[in-house]
């Protein structure tokens, strides 16, 4: 043009689910970096959304974007344009449903989910994210409350036609806390569930557990042996009664005979029975800690491998 040449950068600028806008950058001379063209599209996003007709909704979907992208200076400013208290925030559940959440299927919900928890707590920002509905807290203050407050979430959800799991991410000490607990959840929330399939909340560690035991079927047959190992003396026997009871107990019943029997539709006596066989051939007794701990893991991984 006239004599210069100019370099056009495009920008795909993504609004909302369903809204977007693209940004043209012509520039004379020397292309812009790609950072400042990311910088770019983001200052044009983040000013499109806050002075939309939407703006607070919208608002407050930019701050969870900043908190869950680990983006602390975004994070602070908007917070402080909003009045968000966001260094109260210490807690965060987040709810995976068989389909995803979006624009279309979560407002009603979330806000009957705000509604509930600004009834408990004092700072409480929600929105979806990545398919995920997450709800920021400051609290619970107690294993009793989050008991409470799940119990109440579940009441709240019972509606809804697509059941839902929750993952409790609790003392969050920052932004790289938060960030690192959701990416924790979406990639091992489907291992977590296969190890124990009759919870519906889980915390951040049945996913590092189901972290580790995929770490360690991925680490080559001389660890998935070692893992194994334990079982051995139960596996020789061939007896897949005893080793699915074993599992049922360790994994799913908390150690209890009781509930190890519900669940598998036995006695509880004929529970106690098979779990003294394996005691006596393990050569300690099953349920005493740390000694049954490599048990426990063996246990999980063979019950990953299966499924």
């Amino acid at each position: 043009i006239n004599g210069s040449d100019y370099r056009l950068c495009r920008v795909s600028v993504k609004l909302d689910q369903s809204r977007r806008m693209e940004l043209f950058i012509f520039r004379e001379g020397e292309p812009l970096s790609r950072s400042a063209v990311e910088q770019a599209g983001d200052a044009v996003r983040l000013a499109a959304n806050i002075w939309s007709t939407q703006h607070e909704t919208v608002a407050v979907r930019e701050l969870v974007r900043a908190i869950l992208q680990d983006e602390p200076m975004k994070m602070r400013r908007l917070a402080n344009i909003f009045h968000i208290e966001v260094a109260a925030i210490h807690s965060m559940v987040i709810l995976h449903g068989e389909q995803e959440w979006n624009d279309g299927n979560s407002a009603a919900v979330l806000q009957r989910l705000s509604d509930l928890l600004n009834s408990y707590f004092g700072t409480v920002v929600t929105d979806a994210y990545e398919g995920e509905l997450v709800l920021f807290m400051d609290g619970p203050g107690s294993l009793g409350e989050e008991r409470e407050i799940q119990t109440a979430l579940e009441a709240c959800l019972a509606g809804e036609d697509q059941p839902c799991t929750f993952t409790w991410c609790n003392h969050l000490a920052d932004t790289a806390a938060v960030r690192e607990a959701f990416l924790l959840h979406r990639e091992y929330l489907a291992d977590a569930r296969k190890l124990f399939p009759h919870k519906n909340a889980y915390h951040t560690r049945e996913m590092e557990f189901a972290r580790a035991c995929r770490l360690r079927i991925a680490g080559g047959e001389t660890g998935l042996y070692e893992c194994q190992r334990p079982l051995e003396p139960i596996a020789r026997e061939k007896d897949e009664a005893s080793l699915d009871t074993l599992e049922v107990y360790l994994l799913d019943a908390q150690c209890s005979y009781q509930r190890a029997g519900e669940l598998l539709f036995l006695h509880k006596n004929t529970v106690k029975y098979r779990l003294n066989r394996c005691s006596d051939l393990v050569g300690y007794h099953i349920g005493d800690f740390p000694e049954t701990l490599p048990l426990y893991h063996a246990v999980a991984v063979r019950r990953l491998l299966r499924s």
